[in-house]
């Protein structure tokens, strides 16, 4: 039974993004730059022979993804669990009239969001580690390299999606290996790669926010993740 490798991938640069506008989940398009990347993470990724591929249904993300897939023949899932943490009335506004300590009420609470993003991972990605048969599955190493192969899972989605459920979800409250490898700042059309042991049972953050792919300067600063999570949740409880 082999194990499951799931590259996440998050969206292509935004117009907001420069700008420092918080987007949460409004339905912004990728920029100039933003498609370029897309374009370029594809190439990178051409030869990772996906099985699934899942997206946020905002545009942003599945344009990030159908760049992607242009090299694969397989369909986009498109999961609204996989959207960015709902900002409420914070949505379009820029970063610097955000108190980090005192968010709206209607914002997602980081508790929940983090729940949102493990309802993903519980509901599709673990019962792909536990599939008995797989001699109708395209397996390999992708990017990991060596001798295993594995399930290959490509998961398009949103920079605080990602840090939530590398840093919240997997690595704290699944306790999956890998922490030091978590760490690194989510850029656009950076790829994190996390292996799911077979079974489901625990797994391992191979690699996170890595940019190898872009030659260009990068948006450094994701105005969508709020650090302090615990302070967060008594702010906003």
């Amino acid at each position: 039974m082999p194990k499951v490798a799931v590259y996440l991938v998050r969206h292509g640069e935004t117009n907001e993004n420069v700008q420092s506008i918080i987007q949460g989940q409004l339905d912004t398009e990728l920029n100039l730059r933003g498609r370029e990347q897309s374009r370029v993470v594809a190439d990178r990724l051409k030869s990772v022979p996906f099985y699934q591929a899942f997206s946020s249904d905002l545009r942003r993300a599945t344009d990030t993804g159908a760049s992607i897939l242009e090299h694969h023949s397989i369909p986009l899932i498109l999961d609204p669990l996989l959207r960015e943490r709902y900002m409420g009335s914070l949505e379009g506004k820029h970063v610097s009239k955000m108190n980090r300590r005192l968010l709206p009420p209607e914002v997602e609470r980081g508790r929940d969001f983090c729940d949102r993003c493990l309802q993903f991972w519980d509901s599709v990605i673990i019962p792909l580690a536990k599939i008995q048969d797989t001699s109708s599955i395209p397996l390999g190493s992708g990017e990991i390299g060596g001798a295993t192969e594995y399930i290959n899972i490509l998961v398009v989605t949103h920079g605080a999606w990602i840090s939530s459920i590398l840093h919240s979800g997997l690595v704290a409250e699944r306790n999956y290996r890998g922490r030091e490898n978590a760490g690194n700042p989510v850029y656009n059309t950076s790829v994190s790669i996390v292996v799911v042991d077979e079974d489901g049972h625990g797994g391992e953050v191979r690699m996170s926010g890595n940019i190898c792919h872009l030659l260009k300067p990068v948006v450094k600063r994701n105005v969508d993740v709020v650090d302090d999570q615990e302070t967060l949740d008594q702010q906003s409880s």
